[in-house]
């Protein structure tokens, strides 16, 4: 069997992601896509509930950023990719088999202490504030009950229900003061983490059933259609199960994308679960993409650094200046933290393709990470003056790097052996 991987950003220009894979399906048998058999019911989502309430109300919490960006470049809450897919499939007469397993798979794999770290999680967020911490998350969980079944019917209802009860009910809280900022901080972590345990785990499943409905339909060529930071994984699972990847597409966010023929799968010894496992760290030419990518991480950031602010003032039982700023330094570092230390690359990274590693390439250890940004506080001062202080060397590496040993590199290319590499 052969295989063609796109890959998606789940934020991004709809006609431009349908004329890429519209490109990369051009004669497949079949289109898989990164969704579920069968539609996720409410059955579903209430096992998911139970097994692990803080990782479904980070799906909240998601929705609460993703839907209005996905809704304003899709017109539509589903990805992009879905959308193109779905076209593709009814103008060829093409068909279309989901290859992702249902949410409440994601607690599948976690076992007992996974799930006793939710309910302790949940419980300390209820000690701390109890009416907050309840009232924030209902306004995280509720909105799915509704806007669902609308969706059903009517896309066009539905997606405005999603994207209108997801940031209506958390901006009506914070209104009157009763939303909590630890709650919303500790579920986008749990949400964080559950996604990030499972994407190796994810990558077999969809190459189990990618392979599975091809020798059970009598397809020779299907094209997958999944999240860029799966292609790793699934690349390295479809050749382990006697698949030839034929194609391989990486997105670029709002630009046209990178096709690779005839690409080798990752090497043995590859880190199938980051984005980009490849790094060349002689590729250094990113000073102005690294600019862009600051100014991105800048409100990410800054939204941590709130949440952080208030969830200091929530554990000081009362006003305080202290606890506000200590609560938004820590949050502001720890959105660094949290995204190189998991993939190599903060949201701003992602988008302009760039990713941290070490001098060799290799993904930056978690020490290193934590020396990066501790000295972020220190960079800060004179914007950067410091941080960029070697840059007269044409090194440009701020403190922490230098301290910390890491290189920010393009992440775009892997200069993969094997392959030929084209734009489109």
């Amino acid at each position: 069997m052969d295989a063609r991987l796109f890959g998606a950003v789940h934020v991004d220009r709809r006609g431009k992601v349908r004329r890429e894979l519209d490109d990369c399906s051009e004669g497949t048998d079949a289109l898989c896509l990164e969704q579920p058999a069968s539609t996720v019911g409410v059955r579903a989502w209430l096992a998911f509930l139970l097994r692990a309430p803080l990782a479904a109300a980070g799906f909240g919490v998601l929705a609460a950023v993703q839907f209005p960006l996905v809704a304003a470049c899709n017109r539509d809450i589903r990805p992009p990719e879905q959308t193109a897919a779905r076209a593709i499939a009814a103008e060829r007469d093409l068909p279309v088999h989901g290859v992702d397993r249902p949410v409440d798979a994601l607690t599948d794999y976690g076992g007992f202490g996974w799930r006793a770290a939710n309910y302790l999680g949940l419980a300390v967020l209820l000690a701390l504030s109890p009416l907050a911490s309840a009232a924030t998350a209902l306004a995280l969980l509720l909105p799915r009950a509704v806007y669902q079944p609308a969706y059903r019917r009517s896309r066009a209802l539905g997606t405005v229900l999603a994207v209108g009860l997801h940031v209506g009910s958390l901006a009506a809280l914070y209104a009157v003061g009763g939303l909590s900022a630890w709650t919303l901080a500790v579920a986008a972590v749990a949400i964080v983490i559950a996604v990030r345990a499972t994407i190796r785990v994810r990558d077999n499943i969809m190459a189990d059933a990618t392979v599975d409905v091809a020798e059970r339909e009598g397809y020779e060529d299907v094209t997958v259609v999944a999240g860029y930071a799966h292609l790793p994984g699934l690349h390295a699972a479809l050749a382990d199960r006697g698949a030839t990847v034929t194609v391989r597409h990486r997105p670029r966010f709002f630009r046209e994308g990178n096709t690779t023929v005839d690409p080798e799968p990752p090497g043995a010894d590859a880190d199938t679960t980051a984005a980009f496992p490849d790094l060349d760290p002689s590729k250094r030419d990113v000073l102005g993409r690294r600019a862009a990518a600051a100014l991105v991480d800048l409100v990410f950031a800054a939204a941590f650094g709130v949440l952080g602010g208030f969830g200091g003032v929530s554990l000081a039982r009362g006003p305080s200046v202290a606890a506000m700023v200590a609560g938004a330094l820590l949050a502001w570092v720890g959105f660094f933290v949290l995204f190189e230390g998991t993939t190599g690359q903060t949201p701003g990274k992602k988008l302009l393709g760039l990713a941290v590693c070490d001098t060799e390439g290799n993904p930056p250890s978690t020490r290193a990470v934590l020396v990066r940004n501790a000295l972020r506080l220190v960079d800060v001062v004179g914007v950067y003056l410091v941080g960029f202080v070697v840059a007269v060397a044409g090194e440009y590496r701020r403190l922490g790097d230098l301290a910390a040993g890491t290189l920010v590199v393009d992440a775009r290319d892997t200069g993969e052996p094997g392959g030929s590499e084209s734009d489109g």
